[in-house]
């Protein structure tokens, strides 16, 4: 129990530590922003309270229309554990992430898990979709499908996955690099 309650304490610091806007931050076009590292910490339940770290290379494509936004896409590679030590699991995950942003945004996620419990691997897939506020902070549903008979039954199927995204280095156009958040 004390193990999840500080992984809830860590989420909710890197929230208010990285939440605070720099002025420089105000004069970043995302028109000269080709692509972005970012890191994704993740608090996943309701069967069990299981935590995740995630990277993505997000590329960044403005949308005109009716709607006017940005879509965010690309690779995911994350690592799961369940911090359970009787019945302790790990993931290694390899995905897809596609996000249209407006203020409240549109999440969609493909990922590929390979469970490992100490006895037997367990491939799933795991498709999601959720909100988000600016494409920073959201929340997705997930359901794992597994792929084998092999199921591991310490991982659950129902997944909500609450993330939040900090990004850490911009690549422009002119192939200049930026780490974030800027002094």
């Amino acid at each position: 129990m004390k193990q999840n309650l500080f992984i809830l304490l860590l989420f909710f610091i890197s929230v208010f530590v990285y939440s605070d806007e720099n002025q420089s931050d105000k004069e970043i076009n995302s028109n000269d922003i080709k692509f972005y590292f970012i890191i994704e910490p993740n608090i996943i339940f309701p069967e069990q309270i299981t935590g995740s770290i995630n990277f993505l290379l997000s590329f960044n494509e403005n949308v005109k229309g009716n709607i006017d936004g940005v879509i965010l896409h690309g690779p995911v590679l994350g690592f799961e554990t369940n911090f359970m030590p009787y019945d302790y699991a790990y993931g290694i995950k390899i995905g897809y992430h596609f996000d249209f942003v407006h203020f409240l945004g549109i999440c969609f996620r493909v990922n590929s898990i390979m469970y490992n419990d100490n006895e037997k691997w367990d491939i799933r897939i795991q498709p999601e979709i959720g909100i988000s506020i600016l494409g920073q902070l959201g929340i997705t549903y997930g359901y794992n499908f597994s792929l084998f008979e092999n199921k591991n039954n310490v991982i659950g199927n129902h997944r909500i996955i609450l993330f939040y995204r900090i990004v850490l280095l911009g690549c422009y156009k002119n192939k200049d690099w930026r780490f974030f958040p800027m002094s």
